[in-house]
């Protein structure tokens, strides 16, 4: 499928890439009608919204989404279950996501490989992500659960690896240790993520796609943002963690995805999206001065 840009709403700049996208890859060729179906919706209630930016925060899952929740399941099926969580919250927020990401100016000047990486990222990031009814609150452990199903997905369903039985043996013999009681809550075992890289390094050494996504989906709740919002567990020490798992090119789209699962909550209240902003650079910026230019 051609890709599928709103050009009336911002200009596209593709650049260019050190990293070249297979068409394989090309996440419009089977969710170019999902982003299309988007912005219809928020082009449409785009007033509404934004004189009711409060209430916008609460609605659930839009009945103008089935044709769309469709397109996603012939592939992704567990987005089936994700709908019965908070009234389908989970996925609205995912198409928040799209919306808010696809019109930043930052992400228009990024090259179409970070921007291939980043759309997938978005899909799949809260594909384990549980709520009500059966949890309350947050869900501190869907992070590490998505990136262990979406190979799952990358290998059976869209076949951009091709691993054995016992490769996914030893995928799932690492997640075992992956998940702590905390105060009556599960949370992320940081442990297991050396663990994954040896594993990736090992199986998909060469598949810097699959490699990209895969450490997106895992560590988006692993490193500081928000202080008001904080993680349940974090990769530590920050410094020496986290320049294992990116170089400078993946760490600049990385937080475009941190950025956006935030603004998808405030997509018409630019005075919070402004401060929160900022405090995700400021604790970004931190980081990167230990980011190197190539991986470790």
């Amino acid at each position: 499928m051609a890709e599928v840009q709103p050009q009336d709403d911002f200009p596209v700049t593709n650049g260019d890439s050190e990293q070249k996208m297979l068409p394989e890859h090309d996440f419009y060729r089977y969710f170019g009608q999902v982003i299309a179906n988007v912005f219809t919706y928020f082009r449409r209630e785009l007033k509404w919204y934004q004189k009711c930016p409060k209430i916008f925060c609460k609605l659930s899952l839009p009945e103008f989404f089935d044709e769309t929740n469709q397109i996603i399941e012939k592939y992704i099926e567990v987005w089936k279950t994700m709908k019965t969580y908070t009234d389908g919250r989970i996925c609205f927020h995912v198409y928040k996501m799209f919306y808010s990401l696809l019109r930043d100016p930052q992400y228009q000047q990024l090259p179409k490989y970070e921007k291939n990486i980043l759309l997938w990222s978005t899909l799949l990031h809260d594909i384990c992500k549980r709520g009500p009814p059966v949890i309350q609150g947050k869900d501190p452990i869907h992070p590490f659960k998505g990136a262990w199903l979406s190979l799952y997905y990358f290998n059976d369903v869209f076949k951009f690896v091709d691993l054995s039985k016992s490769d996914f043996e030893e995928w799932d013999e690492i997640y075992k240790e992956a998940y702590l009681n905390v105060n009556d809550k599960e949370v992320q075992n940081h442990v297991i993520v050396p663990k994954v890289k040896e594993f990736i390094d090992k199986k998909l050494k060469g598949n810097d796609f699959v490699i990209e996504v895969l450490y997106y989906v895992l560590l988006h709740q692993s490193i500081p943002t928000l202080k008001d919002h904080p993680h349940a567990s974090m990769l530590e020490p920050l410094e020496s963690e986290v320049p294992k798992y990116f170089n400078k090119r993946m760490f600049k789209a990385f937080r475009v995805l941190l950025i956006h699962d935030s603004f998808s909550y405030l997509l018409f209240s630019p005075d919070t999206r402004a401060t929160f902003g900022k405090e995700i650079d400021e604790n970004v910026q931190v980081l990167e001065k230990h980011v190197p230019e190539t991986h470790l």
